[in-house]
């Protein structure tokens, strides 16, 4: 199997562009003060590995291993205050149970792993991955379901594989200690709930009105859960049952309102965090107002500097600027074109989510220094994130935090830039020539090595 099959395999949403999408999230870092988990995974040359998980934020991570040159041993602290899912995803998703201030180690052999923790019982953490191999997990659902079943069948398979899961933690309960029992409990119910609201279709609205109602209870009586998957499905049921009255700006104020009114303590701080984020999409001229409100209550110092550096000084815009420094300067980018006129621009726009994007950033150092007669070709990364921190993060992980032009770009959805330069999927490259005249607005890749010979005919013009 060629690696570009098996990279096809390991995600089956990366594809060969991207969307102008991302999942709003925020990338872990030690300055959260969190308990960790270590996780160790062994790599045999040649072999490949793809992780995913959601953080507290309700974020989806992606931990991709591929062209490896030769054995390696990958750490990677993961910071969580509750236990969180790490699904393997090569092929299908295995979820793996992680504990705080756990250490877990993964070897891979072939298409299999084995799963060892340090402190816990290896029944619980690979709970998920054995329902997997007997087939019958509440998490097959997704990968099982077809788009010719009717929506009775889905529904049908949904409930077999939930009772499946339920009864195979209620045969195994001696092996587990009560707080671990609940914790599992936790994620099927979850689980199950959430592809529930996302696929049960009903022609009788008196039936969706009672699966809310139960759900809604059930969010109640653990208001305490802030685990990720929880979260999820707290997230998911404020969307399934609101969403379609959310048309206007003053929609979504009220349930910004509703929310804060309803939930309270960490649970509130995260899902009024949706809610920041669904404003900053409808209304930006609030986005300040409810950001500062947010502050006022938020009782998660983790929270909070996610507020401040994502909603808050982002806010702050006006007409002339529409990316920014990594230091978190407004800048014009019409403005940093004019500066480089009498040189060849290569304008990258990327996101620190997009795979095929970041694969690429291998090539563009190659004609970093690349001039002819005091001419020189300058890039310009743009990332289309819409959250600084991702990029920040992703900038350090490419190496390009010295890099001189580096920029985020502000609102992806609202910009103007998106508009100029027509934006609808990434990677995207355009070239720019001496006279700061766009001479192609979908030029080649950086790996496509037929690039220098554009580069190099435009720098001879």
């Amino acid at each position: 199997m060629n690696k570009l099959t098996s990279l096809f395999l390991i995600l089956s949403f990366t594809f060969n562009q991207c969307t102008g999408r991302e999942n709003n999230g925020i990338l872990n870092k030690a300055v959260y003060e969190d308990p960790s988990t270590l996780v160790i995974i062994n790599l045999k040359i040649n072999e490949i590995a793809a992780f995913n998980y959601q953080d507290k934020f309700g974020n989806i991570k992606q931990d991709i291993y591929i062209d490896i040159k030769k054995d390696t041993i990958i750490k990677k602290r993961i910071y969580t205050t509750n236990p969180i899912l790490y699904n393997y995803c090569v092929n299908q998703q295995v979820p793996i149970l992680l504990f705080p201030d756990d250490t877990v180690s993964f070897k891979m052999t072939g298409k299999n792993f084995t799963c060892i923790s340090n402190k816990k019982n290896s029944f619980v953490i690979n709970f998920f991955a054995n329902l997997n191999e007997s087939g019958t997990s509440i998490f097959l659902f997704s990968n099982s379901i077809k788009k010719n079943n009717t929506e009775n069948q889905k529904i049908s398979l949904l409930n077999y594989l939930y009772n499946c899961s339920m009864a195979s933690l209620l045969n195994n309960k001696e092996k587990l200690l009560d707080s671990d029992f609940v914790v599992i409990k936790s994620v099927i119910k979850c689980e199950y709930y959430k592809h529930k609201l996302i696929r049960y279709t009903v022609s009788n609205n008196t039936d969706k009105l009672k699966l809310q109602d139960t759900i809604n209870s059930y969010i109640i009586q653990n208001k305490d859960n802030i685990s990720s998957s929880f979260i999820s499905l707290v997230s998911t049921y404020n969307q399934s049952k609101w969403i379609q009255n959310i048309k206007t700006a003053n929609d979504a104020f009220l349930m910004y309102d509703s929310c804060e009114y309803n939930y309270t303590g960490k649970l509130r701080d995260r899902i009024l965090l949706d809610w920041l984020y669904n404003i900053k999409m409808k209304s930006r001229l609030k986005l300040e107002t409810y950001t500062v409100r947010y502050l006022s209550i938020v009782t998660d110092s983790n929270f909070k500097r996610f507020a401040l550096e994502n909603y808050l000084t982002k806010s702050f815009q006006n007409d002339t600027t529409d990316i920014l420094d990594l230091a978190g300067k407004n800048k014009a980018l019409k403005e940093i074109i004019q500066q480089n006129i009498g040189n060849v621009i290569y304008l990258d726009f990327w996101a620190s989510w997009c795979i095929p994007c970041r694969q690429e950033m291998k090539g563009n150092k190659k004609f970093s220094d690349y001039q002819i007669n005091g001419k020189k070709i300058v890039y310009i990364f743009i990332s289309i994130d819409e959250i600084f921190s991702n990029w920040k993060e992703a900038c350090k992980a490419e190496l390009l935090t010295d890099f001189k032009n580096n920029y985020l770009l502000k609102d992806f959805n609202t910009s103007k830039v998106k508009d100029v330069y027509n934006l609808s999927t990434i990677p995207r490259y355009i070239l720019i020539n001496k006279k700061g005249q766009i001479v192609n607005q979908n030029a080649l890749r950086p790996s496509d090595p037929m690039l220098k010979t554009q580069l190099v005919k435009l720098l001879a013009e």
